[in-house]
């Protein structure tokens, strides 16, 4: 799973998701670019409801990768 953070989320905003996450029992990955920082989730999201993350503060959308599909 990925949580893609606003352009103008605060460090506050970001700290806060990661928390939360961790509080769920998720390592987390930070990726940070020229605008935008993404947060990857490893651990197993099936079942998990997104709606309390999706709705936080400086969250722009979060994207489930429940399946990895080797190409060939």
């Amino acid at each position: 799973m990925l949580v893609i953070m606003e352009a103008t989320a605060t460090q506050e905003d970001i700290e806060k998701v990661k928390d939360y996450l961790i509080s769920k029992n998720f390592d987390i990955h930070q990726s940070t670019g020229m605008k935008h920082v993404i947060i990857g989730i490893i651990g197993d999201v099936v079942g998990f409801d997104s709606t309390e993350l999706e709705n936080m503060s400086g969250v722009q959308q979060v994207v489930k990768i429940t399946e990895y599909k080797k190409r060939g």
